[in-house]
């Protein structure tokens, strides 16, 4: 949880270049039945996805094409939290800023659109202040930018 909120800081550098992916990542498949630890391994990957300078970083690194399969056995494990769909929403949607289309594509071929669907729908009768309803929404605007050509 401390690296969640040392990547969504100032210091995501160090995060990242401490292996805060890998991290990440190994502790979503270690600690697969525990909903915080999974919330915060969404948090890293979105906080080294959105800071400017770690984004371009670890865009280069191996498991960067690897995150919207691991975000969504993360996702399927817990598919009944909302709080889960919300932060795999947002951090897709970081994801398929940096990486282009190829992310986009990544990211439609694990099959998230029926979760963004689901979670749009109890995020309409949950969310009060409209934040997690931006999320789906943002995120599936990142996958429809850039696919056609016009």
């Amino acid at each position: 949880l401390a690296l969640a909120k040392l990547a969504n800081t100032d210091s995501a550098y160090l995060v990242l270049i401490h292996g805060g992916p890998r991290a990440s990542i190994d502790c979503l498949r270690l600690y697969d039945h525990n909903v915080q630890v999974t919330y915060a391994c969404f948090t890293v990957i979105r906080g080294l996805l959105q800071n400017p300078s770690t984004m371009m970083k670890f865009r280069k690194q191996k498991r960067f094409r690897i995150i919207p399969a691991t975000v969504m056995d993360g996702v399927n494990r817990h598919s009944s939290v909302l709080d889960i769909k919300v932060e795999a929403a947002h951090s897709l949607w970081a994801y398929a800023g940096v990486g282009g289309p190829d992310a986009q594509d990544l990211i439609i071929s694990v099959e998230f659109l029926p979760v963004i669907k689901s979670g749009l729908e109890e995020a309409r009768g949950v969310d009060s202040g409209g934040g997690q309803v931006r999320k789906f929404v943002g995120c599936l605007l990142a996958l429809a930018k850039g696919n056609l050509s016009i």
